[in-house]
């Protein structure tokens, strides 16, 4: 089971922001449910009244085979930063997870797969309306 927590500083902690930030979380959460133990969402107000990109959200994401990861994002809106930390947050966890399983598998055969075979779409004139995919090896 992930753990899940928000913390506000010097911002007006809403029902709604709260809401909003677990919903994002659940969301990227989905794919990594076996890898994440807990997730902290950190929401402060920088500036304080005098406005600007002043919205700091921290996310840092825990798990036994990834540490911790933490990512910081700035914005003029709380909602902004959110949505872009967390998605940042997860798409490095996912790189991290990637690396480690083309790295436990040789990664090597992987890509030789991938640079083995081409695939090369072919579109036809609009009379037609059919388009044709190929695939060659390449030498």
């Amino acid at each position: 089971m992930t753990r899940s927590e928000v913390r506000f500083v010097g911002v007006d902690a809403s029902e709604a922001l709260r809401a909003h930030t677990l919903k994002r979380v659940e969301s990227h959460l989905r794919r990594f449910r076996d890898e994440v133990t807990s997730v902290l969402v950190r929401i402060a107000d920088v500036n304080g009244p005098r406005g600007g990109l002043d919205k700091h959200c921290r996310v840092t994401v825990k798990g036994p085979r990834v540490g911790a990861r933490t990512v910081v994002e700035l914005g003029a809106d709380a909602y902004v930063a959110i949505d872009a930390a967390v998605a940042r947050a997860f798409r490095a966890l996912s790189r991290d997870l990637d690396r480690r399983q083309a790295s436990r598998t040789g990664g090597a055969s992987d890509q030789r797969t991938r640079r083995g075979t081409r695939s090369l779409r072919v579109a036809t004139s609009p009379r037609s309306g059919a388009s044709t995919s190929l695939s060659r090896a390449s030498r």
